[in-house]
């Protein structure tokens, strides 16, 4: 993006709420999929997984009139001790507030185990972190409506963070399309991502967020500008060493602006020690792409051969993306162990018109002195822009978001 218009976005980005609303998915979003992470198959594609809700009768149904009205096997207000191996669990917060904590905790604890995806309808997911041992797998984003989590036999798990849709119900039937086609290609364990020597199983963090404008103070109508997808993959060494654990991450940020809108940049940004907590316990290694322009696609390689105490590793992992017409600007440290790719993308080019996704990665080491785990704080940001004509573009609106992961230790 040009001077002039770096100027003109930030003049403009105090005067626009970014809010979620639905939009036809199918298309875009199979994009997501391209890099196999789990599956091959559409997110949003048809599926029928049961489905067990836990709400307030008299307050919370009409949540789910869309979700009900394309799906025949449902079941609401059923026992915990009534469900079905690879049924889906949907809990209401509203609900959840009128039961006892351990009673909840001990059942979702129990879903977890027994592979069912758990959904909450929930402006927070604390219920599904606080159901968790404290490094066991979570990846959300603050601020949605319906948050969940899918743990499937082999040990791969993923989490999902969906938000900002104006109608709930329209909510919580995306994020059931996408965790039921999960659930459904449980058996694939497609990947993009060239492997040497022993990984731990995949953890993927999935987050949806369709960018939309007021028209109005009052916002009784909105302007669908775009969206960014997220599903990002970390993989934890074998562990080999006793003093120090290794994780990868293959970040994978998608944008999808809509018609008469371009793509003007994206960026990722991981400060590895900004936990307070366990910050002091992990390192920077290695990350990829560096500072690029001029080449169609960036080749990634991240690996390691001997630990920091000496021992023998050997485990590294390639991938590609293209990167047509992308300037990629490398403002990292690894001094104060901080990854910052910006990517300049030319709004009048195809990766500003089209879907472009950015899969920077990088490689983590964390001490086993503190509990082992990777504690990830990752800020997505992202810049859509109008276009009006030929190279004149304005309305320029910033995206931004933050994923709080914990990656724990195979």
């Amino acid at each position: 993006m040009s001077k002039t218009n770096q100027i003109v976005a930030i003049a403009v980005s105090l005067l626009f709420i970014i809010v979620v609303i639905p939009t036809d998915s199918s298309a875009e979003l199979a994009n997501v999929e391209d890099t196999k992470y789990t599956s091959e198959i559409d997110p949003f594609e048809k599926s029928d997984v049961g489905i067990k809700i836990f709400s307030d009768v008299n307050d919370g149904i009409s949540k789910y009139d869309s979700l009900m009205e394309h799906r025949s096997n449902i079941q609401i207000n059923a026992a915990f001790d009534n469900i079905d191996k690879n049924e889906m669990v949907v809990i209401d917060q509203e609900w959840a507030n009128k039961q006892t904590d351990s009673m909840l905790k001990d059942n979702i604890q129990r879903c977890i185990e027994n592979n069912n995806a758990v959904m909450l309808i929930s402006e927070s997911p604390q219920l599904l972190i606080d159901s968790r041992d404290p490094i066991e797998f979570r990846s959300y984003v603050n601020d949605c409506q319906v948050y969940g989590i899918l743990s499937l036999p082999d040990g791969r798990e993923c989490c999902y963070s969906v938000g900002g849709y104006i109608d709930i119900d329209d909510a919580i039937n995306a994020a059931y399309e996408l965790v039921s086609n999960d659930m459904s290609a449980k058996a694939s364990n497609d990947t993009n991502i060239s492997f040497v020597g022993e990984w731990g199983a995949q953890k993927l963090s999935r987050f949806t967020y369709q960018c939309n404008v007021k028209n109005n103070i009052e916002g009784t109508s909105y302007t669908n500008i775009g969206k960014f997808n997220i599903a990002t993959a970390y993989f934890p060494i074998i562990e080999k060493d006793p003093d120090y654990n290794y994780y990868l991450t293959c970040y994978f940020f998608q944008s999808v602006p809509a018609d008469s809108y371009r793509t003007a940049d994206m960026a990722i940004t991981t400060d590895v020690d900004a936990t307070a907590d366990y910050g002091q316990y992990q390192q920077l290694v290695r990350y990829a792409p560096t500072a690029t322009s001029g080449t169609s696609s960036v080749n990634i390689g991240l690996g390691i051969t001997t630990s920091l105490s000496g021992m023998s590793i050997n485990a590294s992992a390639s991938w590609s993306y293209n990167t047509p017409d992308v300037t990629i600007l490398d403002k990292s440290d690894m001094e104060y162990n901080i990854m910052d790719l910006g990517h300049d993308i030319p709004e009048d080019k195809n990766a500003g018109i089209g879907s472009y996704v950015i899969q920077p990665g990088n490689l983590v080491m964390v001490s086993t002195q503190g509990d082992g785990a990777y504690h990830a704080e990752e800020e997505y940001r992202g810049g859509i822009c109008h276009h009006v004509l030929g190279n004149i573009f304005n309305r320029f609106r910033e995206f931004s978001t933050t994923a709080s992961t914990v990656v724990p230790p195979q």
